[in-house]
C-alpha cells in the first residue's frame, strides 16, 4: 500500500512537473509569438478585414483619413498573388468631406480598379474628362509594364525575410494580456514592443539582396532614423488551437513623412480568417487600359499660354494595391 501510495505521488509530481515545463517551454510568449511568425509565412491564403487611421497636421491643416479594407489573397504562386477586395475611404480636411469606395483585384502582372463611389468634389469641379463615366467600369493597370527591371526579386525578398524572422530577436518585449476570443477563437494576447535593432537588420539584408550595396554611411543614416521612432508597440491575439495570427493592432505610429513639421498619427487593427480557404480570383471580363484614361485626361488637357503642348507621361508611378501583411 505505501509503495503503491509512493508510485502514486511519484506519477502526480512528473505530471505537474511535466504540465509546467510545457507551460514554461512551450507556451511562453516569446515561443508562441515566434511559432505564429513562422507558420503564416506557410499560409497560402487568406481573409483580411482591416481598418487604418491617419490622423495629424499637413502644412497646417487638419487632416484625418479612415480606409475600411476586406480582401482575400491567394499566395500559392508567390511571384504573383491573386488578391480580391474591396476598400472604402473617408477623408475630412479643411471642412471638407471625402467618400471613395472601390473594389480592385490583383492577378497575372495585372491591377484592377473599380469605383462604386466617386466624391461629389469631383463631380462638381471641371475636369479634362469625365471621370462619372468610369464609374462602375474596371480599369485595367499592366504592372509588368511599370515594374522597374531593378527592383527587388520578391520570392528572394520573401526568403530573406522567413530567415529573418527566424533567427532575429524581432521583439524587445512581449507581455503577456487577458486571453480574448476572436473569430470565436480562444486567443492568446500579447503585447509586443518593437525592436529597433531588428528592423535595421532586416534594412540591411534587404539592401544586400538588392545589389544596392548601401554603404555604411547610408546604414549610420538609417539607424539613426529608425532610433527616432518613438516606441512601436504591437498589440497580437494568437488563436490557442492552432497556433495562428487571429489580429493585430497597431496604434499611435508617429511618422514625419516628405520632412513635415508635424508628425502624422498611423493606426492599424487587422482580423484575419479562412486561413488556406480556396479563393477564386478571376480578372474581369471587360476592363478598359488605364493608359487609354491617361490619353483622354492629356488630350483634353491645356496648358497655359506659352508651355506648348504638354508631353505624355512616360513612366506613371502606380500605387501598390491594399495587400495584407503576409
Amino acid at each position: 500500500m505505501k509503495k503503491a501510495l509512493t508510485t502514486l505521488i511519484v506519477t502526480a509530481v512528473i505530471a505537474i512537473a511535466a504540465v509546467f515545463a510545457y507551460q514554461a517551454i512551450f507556451l511562453n510568449p516569446e515561443r508562441v509569438v515566434k511559432t505564429a511568425l513562422e507558420k503564416m509565412f506557410g499560409v497560402n491564403s487568406y481573409h483580411q478585414s482591416s481598418t487604418v487611421l491617419l490622423a495629424g497636421k499637413v502644412k497646417g491643416v487638419d487632416l484625418n483619413a479612415k480606409a475600411d479594407i476586406e480582401s482575400d489573397s491567394d499566395l500559392t504562386d508567390k511571384k504573383s498573388p491573386k488578391v480580391s477586395g474591396a476598400v472604402n475611404i473617408a477623408l475630412a480636411a479643411q471642412g471638407m468631406q471625402i467618400m471613395i469606395s472601390s473594389e480592385f483585384k490583383t492577378l497575372n502582372e495585372n491591377a484592377y480598379l473599380r469605383l462604386v463611389q466617386i466624391p461629389e468634389l469631383f463631380k462638381n469641379t471641371k475636369l479634362p474628362i469625365d471621370i462619372n463615366k468610369y464609374k462602375e467600369l474596371w480599369i485595367r493597370i499592366p504592372l509588368d509594364k511599370y515594374k522597374n527591371t531593378k527592383d527587388m526579386d520578391p520570392q528572394a525578398a520573401m526568403e530573406e525575410v522567413k530567415k529573418w524572422a527566424k533567427e532575429e530577436k524581432i521583439f524587445a518585449k512581449i507581455e503577456k494580456l487577458k486571453p480574448e476570443k476572436i473569430n470565436e477563437n480562444s486567443c492568446y494576447h500579447y503585447m509586443c514592443l518593437l525592436n529597433k535593432d531588428a528592423v535595421l537588420s532586416l534594412f540591411k539584408r534587404l539592401d544586400k539582396i538588392s545589389g544596392k550595396n548601401t554603404d555604411e554611411k547610408n546604414y549610420a543614416k538609417a539607424s539613426e532614423e529608425i532610433n527616432k521612432l518613438k516606441d512601436i508597440n504591437i498589440e497580437l491575439w494568437i488563436a490557442k488551437k492552432d497556433m495562428m495570427l487571429n489580429k493585430i493592432k497597431l496604434a499611435g505610429i508617429e511618422i514625419a513623412p516628405m520632412n513635415l513639421d508635424n508628425a502624422i498619427k498611423i493606426s492599424f487593427e487587422g482580423i484575419y480568417s479562412k486561413y488556406n480557404v480556396p479563393v477564386n480570383v478571376q480578372a474581369p471580363e471587360v476592363s478598359i487600359s488605364i493608359e487609354d484614361i491617361i490619353a483622354e485626361f492629356m488630350k483634353g488637357f491645356k496648358a497655359p499660354a506659352g508651355m506648348g503642348t504638354v508631353p505624355p507621361p512616360q513612366t506613371m508611378p502606380i500605387a501598390p494595391t491594399p495587400v495584407p501583411v503576409k
